[in-house]
């Protein structure tokens, strides 16, 4: 039946179209295949996967959400879609009402009773910014009598975090803030246990009760998903009774997947960092043990001799560095050690809490890492690492690491344990480059999906998108004096190539009308302020910078603005839809620089060894880069055409270190092809294929002046 009913919500004609105002034949064969595999799996046993590789403007995530929608509410059960961006999973929130929508009218139309799906967004307290925290953090600045304009960064979080929603998420901060204040991490002002009285909390804590409702769509990040699954065996339950019943996952984004897990459950310490913390609580608290009562007293005395026997005994062990297994003598005495240190610290914490949560939960967050490197004995194959360091200021430091299992461990349990029924994996990356064939073999092997394991799976044959034209691509002139960096001095921006960015943006912004709009893409902000202080004040009016701007805000803005440019650092995750149209607002894509990444000492080494030639070595290691700068660019420019109808009238690619099209190489090889010896040269013969889907009608150059020649036999100066 959801077959059916898939078929009919994205048919011509059908509520898709109706409500979302586009039928798309690719998207309809996805929904349709994916609520078969749903459907042909009902029931399993052992989870089957499903490895799908669907392109950028398919509507990939309205198929795989709708279809989710229609098997809840034809079943009263829960699904989950996991998300590696928060921006994906805030637009399945936006869209809720009219997925909904969809739902209630393919329901109706075949009979069924309709019931309204809940979409819910599942947090972590890690994911949000602790208010105990920043108020402890005016509170130190009053006592110190600290001037706000002593420290700019850190009143430019507090007044970020005065003017957020709350709860307040460091993703959503990040949207108006560039980073952190030095020295800041994420964890260090995360949601802590004091915070348990806050709205914030209550809030995180809501949505994860909301989330054991029927018919509910659980929205989720990769890393949730891994712990989760492998702390309890099922999604946030304790105990199989406490289970949530999510039979469906989704990993959209999942390219990103094994990175994710690789990260998941790494646990690291330095013995600097208990000293400074045992330090501190001395400093602070040694002053008022007069207002302490007794008790009070001698649990300090006696936390602060265990941790300093502790840190004595840890100091014996240490001779080197060194990695153990859990069968290692040494390694299961530093365990019982760091255990023993962890217990010292629980008293000294309490204390704390009571007048300093800031230091309170730095002692938290220090005892959860101490506490897993003490059961060492409890994993199954730990990697246990010693390391003889020097702490930021310059001090012989020791730091320990344990790694729980690999990320490939993390995540082949999902389909090799009872839980699921069906995992669906989809990306638009997995097959890398041109030519787009049936090559998940090493994003197989990344998350450890096996046959010879008895994990099932099946492989989606990649879809192609019709996509809209491009009618003119522009490539910058090959002239020493436009390439970014100078080789004396590669880590500053050559003052020529901010110039010639600057001139060659002036004319691409000239050819545009008051209705059209163009997106220009650069490697780093500090680049596009540079460029931004060389242009003429009338296009400067024109420009809607992207970055410490929410991102719905500044959409808007462009969006409102006559001949509106937009200036960002962002290759991957914005859609420039018109919020009225629906429809691509951008008919002209810049590049400034692709991201060729800087040649790797290391990598080179290891493949040179391998090879046993250094040359070589080198040789592949640029080709990996170039590699890179091939998938950057084809999906730069998926970004700007999300449909049919949608038309990216120019393209100009302004990196210098980018080769001319093949017809046009051929008699100017750039310098980056005569660094590829043999048969490598060959790489570039696929530049034309690139934008193989758009159909380019012409090729142009731009000088370093901003001046326009066709490439075209006649070679005649365009019109600007």
């Amino acid at each position: 039946m959801l077959t059916e009913l898939a078929e009919y919500a994205f048919a011509p004609d059908g509520p898709v179209q109706r409500v979302l105002g586009e039928h798309r034949p690719i998207q309809l064969q996805i929904a349709r295949e994916f609520a078969a595999f749903i459907e042909g799996n009902r029931d399993n046993t052992q989870p089957m996967v499903a490895l799908a590789e669907q392109r950028g403007g398919l509507g990939k995530t309205a198929a795989y959400t709708v279809v989710l929608m229609l098997d809840i509410a034809e079943t009263g059960d829960r699904a989950a879609y996991a998300t590696f961006t928060r921006g994906l999973r805030h637009s399945i929130m936006e869209l809720g009402p009219l997925y909904n929508a969809i739902v209630r009218q393919t329901l109706e139309a075949n009979g069924l009773p309709y019931a309204e799906v809940n979409i819910i967004e599942v947090q972590s307290p890690t994911a949000v910014i602790s208010p105990s925290k920043v108020e402890a953090i005016r509170k130190r600045l009053v006592e110190n009598k600290i001037s706000t304009a002593d420290i700019p960064e850190v009143q430019e979080f507090l007044d970020c975090f005065d003017q957020s929603e709350r709860p307040c998420e460091f993703a959503d901060l990040y949207q108006v803030l560039p980073s952190l204040p030095c020295g800041w991490t994420e964890l260090s002002l995360a949601l802590c246990p004091r915070d348990n009285s806050t709205e914030d909390w209550k809030l995180v804590q809501q949505n994860r009760d909301l989330a054991i409702l029927p018919r509910t769509l659980i929205l989720m990040t990769h890393a949730m998903v891994i712990r989760n699954n492998l702390r309890r065996g099922q999604l946030f339950a304790d105990s199989p009774e406490e289970s949530l019943g999510v039979k469906t996952l989704v990993v959209d984004e999942a390219d990103k997947f094994a990175s994710a897990a690789n990260t998941a459950l790494r646990f690291t310490i330095s013995r600097n960092e208990v000293v400074d913390l045992h330090r501190e609580v001395a400093l602070h608290y040694r002053p008022l043990q007069i207002e302490h009562a007794a008790g009070n007293q001698q649990i300090m005395r006696d936390s602060e001799s265990r941790l300093i026997g502790g840190l004595g005994r840890l100091g014996e062990l240490i001779t080197s560095d060194m990695s153990y297994t859990k069968d290692d003598d040494i390694a299961r005495q530093m365990s019982l050690t760091l255990a023993g240190i962890s217990d010292a610290l629980l008293p000294l914490m309490r204390l704390t809490a009571e007048t300093d949560a800031l230091m309170a939960d730095r002692i938290r967050l220090c005892r959860d890492n101490l506490r897993v490197l003490g059961r060492l004995s409890d994993f199954e194959h730990p990697i246990f690492r010693v390391a003889v360091v020097g702490d930021p200021m310059g001090m012989p430091d020791v730091q320990l690491t344990l790694e729980v299992g690999g990320g490939r461990k993390l995540m082949s349990q999902m389909w090799r344990d009872p839980g699921f029924e069906t995992i669906t994996m989809v990306s638009a990356l997995m097959t890398n480059m041109p030519p787009f064939g049936s090559r998940y073999d090493r994003f197989r092997r990344d998350i450890d999906l096996d046959r010879v394991k008895g994990d099932r799976f099946i492989e989606r044959t990649p879809l192609q998108p019709s996509y809209g034209d491009v009618h003119s691509i522009y490539v910058a002139d090959r002239v020493p004096s436009l390439l970014p960096t100078d080789t004396e001095e590669l880590d500053l921006l050559r003052v020529t190539s901010l110039d010639g960015l600057a001139a060659q943006i002036t004319t691409a912004a000239k050819r545009r009308t008051e209705h059209e709009r163009m997106v220009v893409l650069f490697q780093s902000y500090v680049a596009m302020h540079k460029v931004m202080d060389r242009l003429s004040d009338e296009i400067r009016e024109r420009v809607v910078l992207r970055n410490r701007r929410h991102l719905p805000v500044a959409i808007h803005d462009l969006a409102e603005r006559p001949f509106g440019i937009w200036f960002g650092v962002e290759w991957e995750g914005i859609n420039f839809i018109h919020p009225d149209s629906h429809k691509t607002m951008v008919n002209a894509l810049i590049i400034t620089r692709l991201p060729l990444a800087p040649r790797d000492e290391i990598r080179v080494l290891r493949v040179g060894n391998a090879v046993e030639n250094y040359r070589r070595g080198q040789t592949i290691q640029l080709f990996e880069s170039v590699h890179a700068c091939y998938r950057k660019l084809y999906h730069g420019v998926l970004m700007g055409i999300r449909s049919a109808q949608d038309v990216i009238d120019e393209l100009w690619i302004l990196d210098p270190r980018w080769p001319l099209p093949t017809h046009v190489y051929q008699r100017r090889p750039p310098m980056i092809i005569r660094a590829l010896p043999g048969r490598a040269a060959t790489l570039f013969t696929n530049f034309d294929r690139v934008v193989e889907p758009f159909d380019v009608r012409h090729w142009y150059k731009v000088s370093e002046t901003g001046e326009v020649f066709s490439l075209e036999p006649a070679a005649i100066p365009a019109e600007v």
